[in-house]
């Protein structure tokens, strides 16, 4: 595939990423925000036989995280160069192409959250196939076939990962290689060799040759530092534990239980505290006034505001404010 060298933005990644058909993802980037999250080629292309491909050759110049939904369907990734790192829920696996290609799949059975790290530094090369669990069985002529399929569907998600051999790669690479025009020719062709592609993966799943691939560790059992950078972006928009949850890849039982274990209390007695510190720091550094401060806390009445920040801190916003004056 020849492609055009870009530098993606936040907002440019985003619009990409929802012209390749997911809809509702999000992307926060963690610590510093940056103008430009990666540069490299870039390719999101739907084949009329119902493929989708993904080809990537970037370089990753931010720490940033992509989440979505995505459901019923199997993902077919070549990993050429450099690290992927993503989650499936409160899942987390990481793949390292340093000393050789990675092959691995994913297979999802219904809808699961997905979130893709970006990582600082990073130069990214890889391949992604995916077909939806009702294109496969449809596909299948013999009832034993589709039973086979079916049954690589027993879990919510699952991941293998397959051995690299000569002829896979070589395979892989005519497929980055393919330059696709709007051409009858070129669009058969890519479809052809796709197609072709996946049938040898499939083979291999369906013989169990794929090694079935645990997560790195759950996604919540990170350092605790560095869970916190990925959470506190969230914790400033208005959003539900169970969205928080939903964007992070994890449960509303697990973020619970690790905020008690860490902080001693609730999500929501966390998102508050954060959320005043926030106010004192505006009305402190940023001279907002008091109701001003309120509103970009949440809170609808000021009062209530007060109430809560005289709790928190033993003072009112107005003699927080003259402890400060001259």
């Amino acid at each position: 595939m020849v492609l055009k060298e870009k530098s993606y933005s936040k907002q440019k990644l985003k619009n990409k990423i929802l012209q390749a058909g997911y809809d509702g993802s999000t992307i926060q980037e963690s610590g510093q925000s940056s103008n430009t999250l990666l540069t490299g080629a870039l390719n999101f292309t739907k084949l009329q036989n119902g493929v989708s491909l993904h080809f990537a050759n970037t370089y990753e110049s931010s720490e940033t995280v992509s989440s979505c939904e995505i459901a019923d369907l199997i993902s077919f990734n070549i990993l050429f160069a450099g690290r992927l790192s993503f989650a499936i829920n409160e899942q987390r696996y990481q793949f390292d192409a340093t000393t050789s290609e990675k092959i691995f799949i994913n297979i999802i059975n219904g809808k699961q959250t997905f979130s893709r790290f970006l990582s600082l530094n990073n130069n990214l090369k890889k391949l992604n196939l995916c077909v939806s669990k009702a294109w496969l069985i449809q596909r299948c002529p013999h009832e034993q076939e589709k039973s086979l399929i079916l049954s690589l569907f027993r879990d919510k998600h699952a991941v293998y990962e397959l051995s690299c051999s000569e002829i896979l790669k070589e395979q892989a690479l005519q497929l980055c290689s393919i330059n696709v025009n709007d051409s009858l020719k070129s669009q058969l062709f890519l479809e052809a060799q796709a197609t072709l592609f996946i049938s040898e993966l499939i083979s291999l799943l369906k013989t169990r040759v794929a090694r079935p691939v645990s997560s790195t560790k759950s996604y919540t059992a990170k350092p605790k530092r560095q869970f916190d950078k990925e959470v506190l972006p969230l914790l400033y928009c208005d959003f539900t534990v169970k969205q928080i949850s939903n964007k992070l890849g994890t449960s509303e039982s697990t973020m619970q239980r690790y905020f008690k274990q860490h902080f001693q209390m609730s999500v929501l007695e966390f998102i508050r505290e954060k959320k005043l510190e926030k106010a004192r720091r505006m009305l402190v550094i940023e001279r907002k006034s008091i109701g001003e401060a309120a509103y970009y806390s949440g809170y609808k009445h000021v009062s209530n505001f007060v109430t809560a920040f005289k709790k928190q801190f033993a003072v009112t916003p107005r003699e927080l404010l003259k402890q400060h004056e001259l």
